[in-house]
């Protein structure tokens, strides 16, 4: 599984996507891209490429939470804590 919670030391554990970030960046930057591909067709091929590589990036890089405390945590950096409100 993931191992055990920092704070409470509980093994209900879980992977939680960083949903919120995912959607305001990649909200962003489609409508960066779509604005240049309207003045600049050659854009429209770099729509595709952006938004499988932001999906790559989403489902590649969950953190970490507990369902008893939900605290949350990234698994790459233990000494960093988040805050996540359920």
């Amino acid at each position: 599984m993931y191992g055990q919670c920092p704070k409470c030391h509980s093994y209900r554990v879980v992977r939680v996507g960083q949903y919120a970030k995912f959607m305001k960046v990649s909200l962003t930057v489609c409508a960066v891209l779509i604005a240049a591909a309207i003045a600049y067709p050659i854009f429209w091929l770099a729509l595709p490429v952006f938004w499988l590589t932001s999906l790559w990036f989403y489902l590649s890089r969950p953190l970490l939470g507990c369902d008893d405390c939900d605290h949350l945590w990234n698994p790459r950096k233990p000494e960093q804590v988040l805050k996540y409100d359920r």
